[in-house]
């Protein structure tokens, strides 16, 4: 039987069931913090330290994350994939963001020529075969794709069919960002150059006194929505996505992540609602400490909600 394995990176905001999915392998980004570097491996106890200590408007300014190089990435998959498995699909961060996906891309026609000789040592015939996937997403929506492609790698689909559903998959994906602190978010897209329409509507918002609620789609960042006060931003994306799920999902995942605790976030009524949601329609539903790869660049008591649906009007 064809082994597949699934690649992605520290953005995507996985529950532990999936960290811990055999077919899974995460490539780890650099946050380099206050003159030391941290390797952001998805350690629960590691990112709840961070969240906790480390956000703030110095680190707004001062933090810098890198995407692991096409060398490394090569030298991961030759390292770590070339035996255990035959065929790899890897998902990655926007790539408008970040240049891990051409990095991944440039490095697999060099992983599948360079994984034939250890393989044959090993009794396995051909190369490592690679694909990469530029998700057009990030965080939790980056999440729903991986985790619906271990479901797939279960499922025990040919590539052929894995293939077939990440091209579906990736245009429907949707991941909404409720800031807490715009001070935050408004000094880290400066230090980032970010000059895009959504980090001045970020400016403008904290003016008026709004939190923008904030839509990943394909490939493309900015504003979906402007709600009054940070409580009642949070209860608009969980009761929207509570909403989309029940008028049905493309993928039954569910993921949320948080730069706090997240019992904050369990104990919302809205949450709750999107728990029973999930429920009736037996959608998965994850909530997590947000990771720091993602945590740098929207603050402190962020909230990230993604799923796959069908496009939809932001507003209830």
């Amino acid at each position: 039987m064809l082994r597949i394995g699934v690649v992605t990176d520290s953005a995507a905001e996985l529950p532990q069931s999936a960290l811990a999915h055999p077919a899974l392998s995460v490539l780890p980004v650099k946050i380099q913090i206050e003159g030391q570097v941290l390797l952001d491996r998805k350690d629960p106890e590691v990112t709840a330290n961070f969240n906790a200590k480390h956000l703030n408007i110095k680190t707004a300014t001062d933090v810098h994350s890198k995407a692991p190089s096409t060398e490394e990435v090569r030298d991961h998959y030759l390292q770590h994939l070339a035996i255990d498995f035959d065929h790899v699909f890897g998902m990655f961060v926007l790539g408008s963001r970040s240049p891990l996906f051409k990095n991944a891309s440039d490095a697999a026609s060099d992983v599948i020529a360079q994984s034939m000789a250890p393989r044959l040592a090993q009794g396995y015939k051909g190369p490592l075969f690679v694909e990469a996937y530029d998700s057009n997403n990030m965080s939790d929506g980056l999440s729903v794709l991986v985790q619906d492609a271990l479901a797939q790698v279960d499922a025990e689909v040919s590539p052929a069919a894995m293939r077939s559903r990440i091209n579906e998959l990736v245009p429907k994906l949707h991941c909404y960002v409720v800031p807490s602190q715009l001070d935050f978010l408004a000094t880290r897209a400066k230090a980032r150059g970010d000059q895009s329409a959504g980090a001045l509507a970020i400016a403008a918002a904290k003016l008026l006194g709004v939190v923008p609620i904030v839509l990943a789609k394909r490939g493309d960042t900015g504003p979906a929505a402007k709600v009054r006060g940070v409580e009642k931003a949070r209860d608009h994306v969980l009761k929207l996505a509570t909403r989309e799920v029940m008028r049905g999902l493309k993928s039954k995942f569910v993921s949320l992540s948080y730069s706090g605790d997240p019992a904050e976030i369990s104990v919302l009524s809205s949450y709750q609602g999107l728990v029973a949601a999930c429920a009736a329609k037996g959608a998965s539903l994850s909530l997590k400490a947000m990771s720091p790869t993602n945590s740098i660049n929207v603050g402190p008591q962020a909230l990230s909600l993604g799923f796959a649906a069908v496009d939809h009007d932001a507003s209830l």
